[in-house]
Parts: C-alpha cells; sequence; structure tokens
C-alpha cells in the first residue's frame, strides 16, 4: 500500500544564520548568463550558464577563489539557436573510479539536457561523455528504448567499494511530456557501467522541477512547480510516500518551488527550497531552510502525525531560515547545489532581469542550538546580507519560573554534544589499566570520528596503544604499533596496522556507540564540576560497568571525559580537541585489500 506522510510545522529560530558569502565573487566568462544548475565538489562549483551560445555551456569554478578552471560541454549538450539545453547539473562522488579524468576519476558530472531529451554523465574537467541516458532528439516516455520528455534536474544515491553500484533519479519535468520521476542503476567502472532501468512512475505529477534524495528514510524529494508542492516517493520502488505539508510551504500568490536539496549539517537533517516568481511579480524570491530531522516515513500506509503538548499539532518540520532575496537587483533563484563537508550552499539565479549569478551562502560558524519561538529571515543581495529576527510574543517571565529554570538538571547530551550533534571528530588521551603494564598503562593518543546517523566510526591510534580491540591478532606480531579500526558503512569492524601493511576483516557483532546511549533511560545527574578550570556537568548510568559521561557545562555540551571500570580496570578518555560537523564519507570506507578474517580473542569472541 501507499505510504502516507503529512507535516505539520512550527516556524522557529536560531542563533546564526546562512549569510551571503561576499568574499566569494565567480569569475564568469564575459557574456554567459541565465546560470540555471549549481554543486559542487572536489573543491570545484560547477555551473550550467544557457544563455550564451558562444560559451561553454558547463563553467568550472574554483570553490575557493571563484576562478575560472575549466569550461566545457559545446560538443555534447544541445542548443537551440538562442540557448543550450543543460539545465540541471549534479556531481557524483564514486567510491571507487568512475570516470577516465586523469585529476578526479572519482567524480561523475550529470547534466540534464532538455533541448536533447537526455542525461548525460560526464568526466569532470575533460568533459568527457561517459554515458548517455535517452534517445538523443526524441521526445517521449518510453521505457524500452528510455525516453525522456524534459530532463529538469537528478540526485543520486552512491554506491559503496562493496557494492559500488549507483541509483540516479531523474525529475523528468519542466514542461515536457513526461512528468515523471525515473530511477536507474550504473556501474562504477569506466566502460562498464551499463545503466538499467529500475522504475519509472507514470505521469502523476504536474512539473516536477527538482528533486534530491534523503539518505536518512530513503525517500525522494520532488519539487512539483505546477501543483505547488513538495512530493514523496519512495526510492525503492517510486511509490507515492505523501507531501510535505507545513505552513513555510504555502508559497503565497505566484510563487513556485524550483529547486529541493536535502542536506545533513550539525546534527541536523535540512531541506532547502528555492522559491520563484512565475510569472514574475517580485513578491516571491527566497530560500527557505528547514529543519527535518524527525521526518519519517509510514511504510504501513495512513498519516503519520505527532501531536505536541497541548493537542497542537507539531509535525517534524520546523522553519529555520528565510533567506529573501532583492528583486530590485537580483532575480531567479532557481536548482541549488549543497556542500555536505562545510554546509555552503549555492544558488543559481536564472533571470537576467535584473542579474543572474551564482550565490553562495556560508553556514553558522557554531553548531546548530536549540530553535526558540520567534521567526527569523534575512535578506540577500549582491552586494549585501542582512538577517533580522523577529521578537517573541512575551519577554516577561515570572521570578518563580527563573529560579525553577535555574534548578532543574541541565538536559543530558547525546554522545559528542547537545541533541543536534549527530557527526563530529576529536583527539583523545586514553588511559587504561592493562594486565601487561599495571596499575594503568603509558597514556596514548589517537583520533576519532563518528557519524551516529549512519552508524559509522573510526579510531586511528597512535604508537604506543594498548587498545584491546588492536591486541592479540595472529600474523601480527608487533604490539604497541599504530592501529586503525574502522566501523565501515557495511556494518563490518576493520582492524588495519597502517605502518606494517596488514589489515582484516573482524566482526559484524561489535557496534557503534549510540548516540543516545545515555538519553536512552537510566542516566542520572550528578552534579557539576571543574576540570582544568572548566565548568562541567557529569552523568552516571549503571549498565555491564559504570559509565561516566561528563560534558562542558554549556549549550553546546561538547565531551569533556568519559570512564568506565570494566572488571575494576579503569578506561578513561579526556578529549583534548573537539571538532563538530559532517565528517568525510571516505573515513568510514571498507579498507582496501582487507576481506582476511581477523583471528583473535576480541573478534572469535563476538562472532
Amino acid at each position: 500500500s501507499w505510504a502516507s506522510i503529512l507535516f505539520f510545522c512550527l516556524v522557529q529560530s536560531v542563533d546564526s544564520q546562512w549569510t551571503l558569502d561576499e568574499s566569494w565573487k565567480p569569475a564568469f566568462p564575459p557574456g554567459s548568463n541565465q546560470f540555471s544548475g549549481v554543486d559542487v565538489a572536489g573543491g570545484m562549483v560547477f555551473v550550467t550558464q544557457r544563455g550564451n551560445t558562444t560559451i561553454n555551456p558547463v563553467l568550472v569554478m574554483s570553490a575557493k577563489t571563484g576562478d575560472l578552471l575549466h569550461s566545457w560541454g559545446h560538443e555534447n549538450v544541445g542548443m537551440n539557436p538562442d540557448s543550450w539545453g543543460a539545465h540541471g547539473i549534479k556531481v557524483e562522488q564514486c567510491p571507487t573510479q568512475c570516470s577516465d579524468d586523469p585529476t578526479f576519476p572519482n567524480l561523475r558530472v550529470y547534466i540534464d539536457d532538455f533541448f536533447q531529451y537526455t542525461l548525460t554523465a560526464f568526466s569532470p574537467t575533460l568533459g568527457k561523455v561517459l554515458f548517455r541516458l535517452g534517445t538523443p532528439g526524441v521526445n517521449g516516455t518510453g521505457t524500452d528504448p528510455l525516453q525522456f520528455g524534459n530532463c529538469a534536474d537528478t540526485a543520486v544515491l552512491a554506491g559503496t567499494k562493496a557494492h559500488p553500484t549507483s541509483r540516479i533519479f531523474v525529475s523528468d519535468g519542466d514542461g515536457g511530456s513526461a512528468n515523471r520521476v525515473v530511477a536507474v542503476e550504473a556501474a562504477a567502472a569506466v566502460g562498464q557501467q551499463d545503466p538499467q532501468l529500475v522504475w519509472a512512475t507514470g505521469s502523476v505529477f504536474h512539473n516536477p522541477h527538482s528533486v534530491t534524495y534523503h539518505p536518512k528514510t530513503g525517500l525522494l524529494f520532488v519539487a512539483d512547480r505546477e501543483d505547488l508542492a513538495i512530493k514523496l516517493l519512495n526510492s525503492k520502488d517510486g511509490s507515492s510516500a505523501g507531501q510535505l505539508r507545513c505552513p513555510p510551504l504555502n508559497f503565497g500568490p505566484g510563487g513556485k518551488p524550483y529547486g529541493v536539496r536535502a542536506l545533513s549539517f550539525q546534527g541536523r537533517d535540512l531541506l532547502f527550497v528555492s522559491v520563484m516568481d512565475n510569472p514574475q511579480d517580485h513578491k516571491n524570491q527566497y530560500i527557505l531552510v528547514l529543519d527535518i530531522s524527525a521526518v519519517f516515513s509510514s511504510e504501513g500506509g495512513g498519516s503519520a502525525v505527532l501531536s505536541g503538548a497541548g493537542g497542537q499539532d507539531q509535525g517534524p518540520c520546523r522553519l529555520v531560515q528565510k533567506i529573501e532575496i532583492d528583486p530590485a537587483k537580483l532575480s531567479g533563484p532557481h536548482l541549488m547545489g549543497v556542500d555536505a563537508n562545510s554546509g555552503a550552499v549555492y544558488v543559481a539565479l536564472v533571470s537576467e532581469d535584473p542579474l543572474s549569478t551564482v550565490l553562495r551562502y556560508s553556514p553558522p560558524p557554531s553548531p546548530l542550538s536549540p530553535p526558540s519561538s520567534s521567526p527569523s529571515s534575512s535578506s540577500s543581495s549582491s552586494s549585501s546580507s542582512s538577517s533580522t529576527t523577529s521578537s517573541s510574543s512575551s519577554s516577561s517571565s515570572s521570578s518563580s519560573s527563573s529560579a525553577a529554570a535555574a534548578a532543574a538538571d541541565p538536559p543530558i547530551p547525546r554522545w559528542g554534544g547537545n541533541n543536534f550533534t549527530f557527526q563530529w571528530s576529536a583527539n583523545v588521551t586514553l588511559t587504561a589499566t592493562d594486565s601487561g603494564c599495571p596499575p594503568l598503562c603509558k597514556p596514548w593518543q589517537f583520533s576519532y570520528f563518528y557519524n551516529g546517523e549512519r552508524g559509522v566510526s573510526r579510531y586511528e591510534h597512535g604508537a604506543g596503544q594498548h587498545d584491546e580491540v588492536c591486541a592479540g591478532i595472529e600474523g601480527h606480531p608487533s604490539s604497541g604499533q599504530p592501529c586503525t579500526t574502522v566501523h565501515a558503512d557495511d556494518g563490518w569492524l576493520y582492524i588495519s596496522f597502517p605502518t606494517q601493511d596488514f589489515c582484516c576483516k573482524c566482526s559484524d557483532k561489535i557496534g557503534v556507540v549510540r548516540s543516545d546511549w545515555l538519553q536512552d533511560g537510566g542516566a542520572t545527574y550528578q552534579g557539576r564540576s571543574t576540570i582544568d578550570g572548566r565548568a562541567v556537568d557529569q552523568w552516571l548510568k549503571m549498565g555491564a560497568s559504570d559509565n561516566h559521561y561528563l560534558a562542558a557545562a554549556d549549550k553546546y555540551q561538547a565531551p569533556i571525559r568519559y570512564y568506565e571500570h570494566k572488571q575494576g580496570k579503569l578506561k578513561q578518555w579526556d578529549f583534548n580537541s573537539y571538532t563538530p560537523g559532517s565528517q568525510p564519507d571516505s573515513l568510514f570506507a571498507v579498507p582496501d585489500n582487507c576481506q582476511g578474517r581477523c583471528v583473535s580473542a576480541v573478534c572469535a569472541f563476538a562472532g
């Protein structure tokens, strides 16, 4: 049965906002205009311009300086006398080599071509065709052979090293004959990519102009420009999953959703929606930033509604920010690109009246704090940006409620930060008791990387380590050597000794630390103290041993110390440095040449 999702949003605000980065000035070739699509990868910003056929349709800019690095596409992108057919652009970061590009062999660039009715995959710097979907020059709705009405936008679910086949989702809309979404699969290996159709919806949309993949739920978010809606599909089979409903998505007279992009950043799942006038009356030009951290899929059918306190419907969609675009200076927010590592958002402005360009918005510099009850918005132009926050309905509070708040225990943190922190890294000093060096071994350092949403982590132990997971592995004679353990994205734990060219596959039964292990019942607040002059809050949770967790006594709740006693033996983590935010996917990939099974007590015990 079809799954349905209903969402109801509360308008919220945060301390920090995405702000226009005026230092990034793209050096587009003179005369280029009608910038339609944008994406970012490998330190490069890929842009489609369709308004000047004497200039290449694909421009590759430096993400750092804005300088023009490459341009290509005139031989393989459709055109009419006045315009290129390059509409959307998407860059895939492959787990293995997927192009013959000499500099970036792990990148694959997709161009939605609505003059040729095709989706074409290119190498990133040379613009060499890797494969093409659709029948060039044929406008149709067929699936054998595959035909497109008007390719508008693309989303990609990249494969893994273990399973390097990617799934590619194409929104076949923008005024064409199909008005559907199509899914295909393509291998990574150059010359063996052989894309195959997986599914195609019927003409269930009015105009599916943009599509994005949401990793947490496996849903596709589709911006239907003419139905004024964000519709949802199950990515596995293309079945309907309902519609995103909340007050910020009431676009107003003339406002239409043109672009949609999902981003996991600073512990939140975010959705960006670009809204443009059509026809233009300069009343609706903005970017919505929505928090969708609580989105879930009702696979059993029916509605999925959360009820808040007082009987009010409070769904998993909250307005973080509304970025207004000044129509006197800029016009036409079209498709967008998001940088999964930095959190930067790029917006292609397609209208020449008054100015077509690409804008970059920089993310908040620190973790997003819990939202208050006030709406916020910001205004952007080519030369300035500002942020304003409306006042709350009431600023007064009684002395009794203030005293009660002061006396309340602080909120229980997640592993690694406050309730909005899911990804982070740290440098740690580990002190432990071991039978080989009582009462304490000499402390050692390790680097720790964590993504609680994906259930992956990485430990890079330095020389002198006595970690129990690294100990006693048959075929590895040296002790105390640098050791790296990876809870990889295929669900297995891998152990490697990088200085000795040794790697093995341990177990799929040793799990990653849950981000909510402290919050999941049984934790008691132990009070506030200081460590090295810094105020910390401490919690105790009993399990197989005593688990003590100490976090900074502020709203970010950065980890300071963790310790336990296993069978009377101490293990203590002291966090020397801490960096919240997205972690590169490559850290959690399956290591190369690491399929031989580990022979050790720990791996055998775990099965």
